[in-house]
């Protein structure tokens, strides 16, 4: 019996049958609606692809990245939906056509996405190439949903590319001095970027938060004008620098840290719209603080990488953990030996050490200070770090190799340490031609930055940028580099 053909005969039994179908995920509603034509009406009478796509958005964090990220591939900024046919009925079918349209693409997007991820797949393509691209590195390169950033030094601007189609789309000067020349102390030590805004430290200790749709630049912030006892002098401006500037993920937060010749100091700024940004907290670090390697925060935690002085021996490499909210310390742990490369992502912390002659890749709980798995990597040295989501680790290595590492194995201490690999990724000529150099990721695209060789003499390097894409996953080169040597 067609329990849903014999509903719809009643017209007031309609509601039921909506209500029955409206719990199928998306392969199942797609079978639904090709049983019959009844099946079918039911469906797109009772709006339930539209209600599945709004439903699915909200509760899992998956659709709702991979629906903003296809927009951005697409340059559309909402759904287009059809409502300019004069048949009520007819819009309703166009309408829900694009809803089913598009959750059908996120479903299957995210399918060959975990497909891809586990069986190493990827296409490759050269983002940049050559000694026109000027020199790049983790100052001056980021990444988001939309674009790969980069600052050019020799042309004092900001490039936008598009990381999809990798058109440059948008370029954004950096700051120079009245008589238009780049002051010689007036160099970008780092940036951070939203949708809206680019924020932008000097080597003068000043930082600009600036509309990227207008250029107009709405806040200029001094950093070393701190009140009573922790003012410096404004005129001696060899000696600070603002050393990173940060957004958190839901931009609810701007940090920065100004290093002096004698100490570090922390500015919290806390964003309630884009022209109203306060002071929160402003924090002098510990005159044993040798060194502010690094730092990342998201809306819930800071994580400070300090080298800290201890009188005796070589210096001790901490991790401390604050509250973002508060900026009240939490708890720190010291890491054994020499930390190469770290990276943060909710409540989880990846060091590359060097102890010895040995390296070794760890996780660290930040909520507890403890440390959750550790493996041997031999004298395989670590460049860079990122954790993607929650499913995975990704380690490259000074030749350009990547290991992908699964999360959830780390996770379970059941398992052997050494089962937690799954691939070793870019083996290829172009990736082994690279040096040096680190990477940005996400789950959709790893992305790398370093330099190749020209020559097989050491000191004859241009830079590149190597993207690997997830998405696309054809395990080939798009734009193979030429013959090196």
């Amino acid at each position: 019996m067609d329990i849903i053909y014999n509903l719809q005969r009643w017209k007031l039994l309609g509601e039921i049958a909506v209500e029955i179908l409206q719990y199928l995920d998306v392969n199942d509603l797609h079978a639904a609606e090709n049983v019959s034509p009844v099946w079918k009406e039911t469906v797109i009478n009772g709006k339930l692809w539209e209600k599945l796509f709004k439903r699915n958005v909200v509760l899992h964090p998956p659709w709702k990245k991979m629906n903003s990220i296809i927009r951005k591939q697409q340059s559309h900024s909402e759904i287009a939906l059809v409502v300019e046919e004069e048949d009520n009925e007819q819009v309703l079918w166009n309408e829900q056509e694009v809803f089913r349209t598009t959750c059908l693409t996120i479903a299957d997007s995210l399918d060959i996405l975990d497909k891809n991820w586990m069986t190493g797949n990827y296409q490759e393509e050269i983002v940049l190439r050559g000694a026109v691209i000027g020199p790049v590195n983790s100052i001056t390169f980021l990444m988001d949903e939309k674009h790969i950033v980069r600052h050019v030094d020799s042309e004092r601007t900001f490039q936008f590319f598009n990381r999809w189609s990798l058109d440059l789309e948008e370029s954004i000067p950096s700051r120079t001095d009245s008589s238009g020349n780049q002051h010689h102390h007036c160099f970008v030590t780092c940036f951070d970027f939203s949708d809206e805004l680019l924020v932008v430290g000097y080597g003068n200790g000043v930082v600009d938060v600036i509309w990227r749709k207008t250029r107009e630049t709405l806040h200029t912030f001094r950093d070393f004008d701190w009140p009573n006892n922790h003012s410096v002098d404004e005129d001696d401006q060899d000696n600070y620098v603002t050393e990173k500037v940060i957004f958190s993920p839901k931009r609810h937060f701007l940090l920065s840290y100004l290093y002096t010749t004698t100490s570090y100091f922390l500015t919290l700024r806390k964003i309630s719209d884009v022209k109203d940004m306060i002071i929160a907290h402003q924090l002098q670090l510990d005159e044993n603080v040798e060194e502010l390697v690094n730092l990342y925060m998201d809306d819930l935690y800071t994580v400070l990488f300090i080298r800290s002085r201890t009188g005796r021996g070589p210096s001790e490499e901490i991790f401390e953990i604050r509250s973002t909210e508060s900026f009240t310390p939490l708890h720190s742990f010291s890491v054994q030996g020499v930390v190469s490369a770290y990276h943060y992502l909710d409540g989880l912390l990846v060091i590359g050490t060097q102890v010895s002659n040995s390296q070794f890749l760890r996780v660290w709980n930040t909520k507890t200070g403890n440390s959750i798995w550790d493996v041997n990597l031999d004298k395989e040295k670590i460049v860079d770090l990122r954790i993607i989501s929650d499913k995975y680790i990704v380690s490259v290595n000074g030749t350009g190799e990547l290991k992908q590492w699964d999360l959830h194995t780390v996770l379970d201490h059941a398992v052997p340490a050494d089962k937690a690999l799954l691939h070793r990724i870019g083996s290829t000529d172009n990736l082994s031609s690279c040096v040096g150099g680190g990477m940005v990721a996400d789950e959709y695209q790893v992305v790398l930055f370093g330099f190749f060789r020209t020559t097989p003499i050491k000191g004859h390097e241009s830079p590149i940028i190597v993207s690997l894409d997830f998405m696309k996953g054809q395990n080939h080169v798009k734009k193979p580099l030429p013959q090196l040597y």
